[in-house]
């Protein structure tokens, strides 16, 4: 899903008004915005340090900044940089507290109200890379960033390739994600998750970079609160504070990867935010009172105290714990006078994704991959990106032959229905990696439609889906038109309005499948020009029925509907787009040449209640073109389905102007 998003905390009102970002990492040089910071000590290029970041006991970012300190020391020292500050002690709220060191100790991103920076250690001539997001950490290469910043109502982790500045985000919750640490080997991101409310109640959860599926590791048993999360450097184990929400008598503990907790010690405060030595011999916390860091043994023993300069009941935040290496030069090309809105994209280890943003504020995602059915499962992670792992799974999964259209053509509706993704699947035998993006969507129980009868989806297919848990429900006729009539008897319970369109081809069917799963109907195949006997007794049985006619075949085998034929497949997708959407938010393109991107497309901007728009693969049809450019005002997010071999780069360059 791509949104515009905003980054914000959860104990304070939003202080971004919105996202927006360029400036990527670059060779030339550019004009750069001085970044707001109260203190940071640029003297010890050679030496291990801590970085901190202090916040008031009211847990807002008003008199916050950034501090160095090295351990070695017990006193925490602080030198503001000339022309990096603004008034000392007490910088705009949100600005630039959250800090991370990159992995070789050169350079620090930041983040805070004016979103995510990174400069040399002297924190000069910053480079910006997003204008939202906070708590950012690098990924071990120091090729990624991850972050965190709020996306349609809710707070989500993203990831941005500081190479090409694509984002993507890889959690989906009602609840708020924040904090998150990239694992030392790469295979993981813990991040924190918490309920808005109440005593703010969290846990610790665990992103699998593979699989892309999150699961909790700290317990929840409605009362637990769970801080920020440092990984060991074997990236074995975690240490947070923890412990009952509400109170202040928190505990440091380590929680392995099968979630057993190790206690170190309690009464260390909220804002602790532990910190694990890059030797992992010690473990830095932050403690409140007259404020300081302890580094502790990993026993839980006080094997140091290191004094903060900050006013008594103040919390010190640890952000990172490095040896900091030499300056690091940074280049950035311009910002632009009208900064971009920031982007996001869940992707899988199967797929590749491309997300840029014209001018305009809306968003455009390309999600493809090696194959059509590797494309179903990437669009299916990005309509559930969080899989079976907090409540926000697929209702039921609909599937597909990969190499035929017949019987899939009807499947939006039913897949809308049954809040799924529609998913493709060789005919003989199920595909090992569908049958692992059902477990991810369903977990061990749940239900799988089948569209089409053996010959279409063997028996071994179903028996394989059976044997592993999943209660299937076949919809298979005489004939594709039969099947089209069953799932609108038996999956859809007979709705009110039929969109007819030919069952010998594909494009008007499925860009029909997006409109009729918008108004609740149903789709029913037409023999072409002729009517299919299935579907005649259909509507003679339902006389009292809304009926369209999609395309110049299915207006001549029905002609009392109300028609809706264009010029071409794609003037024809754009008509239904016109008649079913009046201020669509989300926007679906796939080619109109071949049907596989368009099956799983279909069924995914169904689920986002926008249209699905056809058009050639090597340039956009002028119709499609013309109808994004109507509809700029309120698209917020453009999906094309397949790879460039599918959509070619130019069209994808076409919609972004339509967008402008």
């Amino acid at each position: 899903m791509i949104h515009s998003f905003k980054s914000k905390r959860p104990t304070k009102s939003d202080y971004i008004s919105g996202v927006k970002r360029r400036r990527r990492l670059g060779s030339a040089p550019r004009e750069v915005r001085r970044s707001w910071v109260t203190f940071a000590l640029v003297s010890l290029l050679s030496t291990t340090v801590l970085a901190v970041g202090a916040q008031d006991a009211r847990a807002t970012v008003t008199n916050g900044g950034l501090f160095w300190f090295d351990v070695a020391s017990t006193q925490g020292l602080t030198d503001p940089v000339s022309g990096l500050t603004s008034t000392p002690g007490a910088p705009a709220a949100g600005d630039d507290v959250f800090a991370a060191f990159s992995p070789d100790g050169s350079k620090i991103a930041f983040g805070g109200s004016n979103g995510i920076k990174i400069s040399g250690i002297s924190r000069a001539s910053p480079c910006q890379v997003t204008t939202a997001g906070n708590l950012p950490d690098w990924s071990p290469d120091g090729r990624k960033l991850v972050f965190s910043a709020a996306d349609g109502g809710s707070h989500h982790i993203f990831v941005v390739n500081l190479a090409d500045d694509s984002i993507q985000r890889i959690t989906n919750t009602l609840r708020y994600d924040e904090s998150a640490r990239w694992s030392p080997d790469g295979s993981q991101i813990a991040f924190r998750r918490v309920t808005l409310g109440g005593n703010y109640e969290s846990e610790i959860w665990l992103y699998d970079i593979a699989s892309g599926v999150a699961r909790q590791l700290t317990p929840q048993n409605g009362t637990a609160w769970a801080g920020n999360a440092s990984w060991s450097p074997d990236s074995t184990k975690i240490v947070t504070v923890w412990g009952p929400s509400g109170s202040s008598n928190m505990s440091v503990e380590i929680f392995d990867m099968a979630g057993n907790a190790t206690w170190l010690g309690s009464d260390i405060d909220l804002g602790g935010g532990p910190q694990w030595a890059p030797d992992g011999s010690m473990i830095a916390v932050g403690a409140v009172g007259t404020p300081e860091l302890r580094l502790l043994s990993l026993t839980g023993a006080v094997q140091k105290r290191i004094t903060v300069p900050l006013p008594a009941g103040d919390q010190p935040q640890l952000y990172g714990w490095q040896h900091l290496g030499g300056a690091a030069p940074l280049a950035c090309t311009p910002v632009p006078s009208t900064t971009p809105t920031t982007t996001s994209a869940t992707t899988s280890s199967t797929t590749s994704t491309s997300t840029t943003t014209p001018s305009g504020g809306s968003s455009v995602l390309q999600v493809g991959g090696e194959d059509r059915i590797a494309t179903s499962i990437g669009i299916s992670q990005n309509s559930f990106p969080s899989g079976n792992t907090n409540g926000a799974s697929a209702g039921a999964v609909v599937l597909a032959r990969a190499d035929q259209f017949a019987d899939s053509l009807v499947a939006t509706p039913l897949a809308v229905k049954k809040d799924g993704p529609l998913l493709l699947t060789g005919s003989a035998s199920l595909d090992p990696r569908t049958k692992a993006e059902i477990v991810r969507l369903l977990g061990a129980t749940g239900t799988v439609y089948l569209m089409g009868g053996t010959a279409a989806l063997a028996t071994s297919v179903s028996d394989e889906l059976t044997a592993s848990g999943y209660t299937i429900v076949r919809f298979a006729g005489a004939d594709r038109f039969a099947t089209a009539v069953m799932v609108a008897q038996q999956g859809l319970g007979d709705p009110g309005t039929i969109l007819e369109a030919t069952g010998l081809d594909f494009p008007d069917a499925l860009a029909a499948g997006a409109a009729g799963a918008k108004v609740g109907g149903a789709v029913l195949l037409t023999g072409g020009a002729t009517q299919a006997q299935a579907t005649a007794e259909y509507l003679a049985a339902h006389p009292g029925d809304t009926r369209f006619a999609i395309g110049g075949a299915a207006g001549q085998a029905d002609p009392t509907a109300t028609p809706l034929i264009g010029n071409d497949r794609y003037d024809t997708s754009v008509m239904v787009a016109q008649a079913f959407f009046d201020t669509p938010t989300a926007i679906g393109v796939a080619t109109g040449e071949a049907f596989p991107d368009a099956l799983g497309g279909g069924a995914h901007i169904a689920l986002k209640g926008g249209p699905l728009l056809l058009t050639p693969t090597a340039n956009l049809a002028s119709s499609v073109g013309s109808y994004l450019t109507s509809k700029k005002t309120t698209i917020r997010s453009l999906f094309v389905y397949g790879g460039p071999t599918a959509v070619h780069p130019s069209v994808i360059g076409a919609i972004k102007a339509a967008l402008t």
